[in-house]
Parts: structure tokens; sequence; C-alpha cells
């Protein structure tokens, strides 16, 4: 039976605090989780060529670093729209005394902006001249 006021004792209060510092944790874990075995697929796809006396394809050995450009864009527009929703959310309710938090997404994600747009600029000049 649900209790309106269970977060009100201490275990509901450690519970949450738990889950919440914990989910970081989690996110790191599976996301290195999931690069190492990229890694070991990567290492035993050049191992099963070895062995069949084949050529490890030049790709296979070196890492290619992700080109940052767009990424700055579709980071920087994210977190922009993401900004104007906590805003506008927080100002639709009754009390919006946290208004406030939706400034640092909003700003982060001009500081993205700004910096595609710097980034894309340089690259353009460096074309025609």
């Amino acid at each position: 039976m649900y209790h309106p006021h269970a977060l009100d004792s201490g275990l509901g209060i450690v519970l949450v605090l738990i889950v919440m510092f914990s989910m970081p944790l989690a996110v790191v874990f599976v996301v290195l989780r999931h690069r190492r075995r990229l890694v070991e697929l990567k290492i035993k796809t050049m191992l099963d060529l070895a062995q069949r006396g084949a050529s490890v394809p030049y790709e296979l050995l070196i890492e290619t670093p992700h080109p940052s450009g767009h990424s700055d864009l579709r980071i920087g527009m994210v977190l922009t729209c993401l900004g104007l929703g906590a805003l506008v959310f927080a100002f639709t309710l009754p009390q919006h005394e946290a208004w406030g938090l939706g400034f640092l997404p909003l700003f982060t994600g001009f500081g993205y902006l700004i910096t595609w747009k710097l980034n894309s600029g340089g690259k353009a000049r460096a074309s025609n001249g």
C-alpha cells in the first residue's frame, strides 16, 4: 500500500540519494564496458586475420577521431533547447523559484554554438584563401 509520506523516513531519503549518486557511475560503467568490448572485437579480428595469413588493414590499427564540428552544433542546439524548455516549464509552475536552473544548459548551449561558429568560420577562411 502506498504511504504518502514514505520519503519522509530516513530510509527513503537514503535510498533516493544512493540511486541519485549511483546513476552517473552506472552510465560511466556501461560506456566503458561498451568501449572495451569494441576494442576486444577489433583485436580478435586482427588476430583472426593474422592467423589466416592475411594482411591487417591499416584502418584497424589506427584510432579514428570523431570530427567535433557537427558534434558541437548538435550539442549546442540540444542544450540550448533544453535550457529554453526548462525556463518555459519553470515559468508555468505556480511557484517558480528554480527558474534560474534553466540558464545553465541555455548558456552552455550558447557556448557550444559559438565554438561551432568560430571553428566553421576558420575552416571557411582557410579554404577561400
